[in-house]
């Protein structure tokens, strides 16, 4: 009796295999960049948050210096230490009333493709007047596939 080949069967296996191990790493890739593109946002927000509170504690330093300054006069801040070159704190001095100075803070920082800025109105007490507003960082979380730059392209 002759013995039957089993070489169709090998190479049947060893194709299984490969595809096994192919949509495996598929998955992986998937859940890789998925944790990549939420490690980008975290970081954009926190040097956001930072340069926001740098621009806080700059205007309480500085109050009394931009009170005779008119109405829309800037100051940018130097924050290479927080963010780097791609990193911008800016103060504008807003409506004047008498006594009553208020100022907008807006802070900018980029990392790659993504920009993300925000900008707050303080009140002449230093309180936040308005909510926080962020443009840039919503197009980041709804599309994680694909990261956007400063245009929304």
């Amino acid at each position: 009796m002759k013995q039957a080949k089993q070489n169709g069967f090998t190479m049947f296996v060893v194709v299984l295999f490969i595809w096994f191990f192919g949509m495996a790493l598929f998955v992986l890739s998937a859940a890789s960049r998925t944790m990549v593109v939420e490690t980008n946002r975290m970081a954009l927000e926190a040097v956001s948050r930072n340069l926001e509170s740098s621009g806080r504690a700059w205007v309480r330093q500085n109050k009394q210096v931009l009170k005779g300054r008119e109405k829309g006069f800037a100051v940018k801040l130097n924050v290479d230490d927080l963010g780097g070159r791609s990193a911008l704190c800016e103060v504008v001095v807003g409506k004047a009333e008498g006594e009553n100075v208020g100022f907008t803070i807006s802070a900018s920082c980029r990392k790659g493709r993504w920009t993300l800025e925000r900008s707050v109105e303080l009140g002449a007490d230093g309180c936040i007047s308005g909510a926080p507003t962020k443009k840039g960082i919503e197009a980041v979380i709804e599309s994680s596939t694909t990261p956007t730059d400063s245009n929304g392209v």
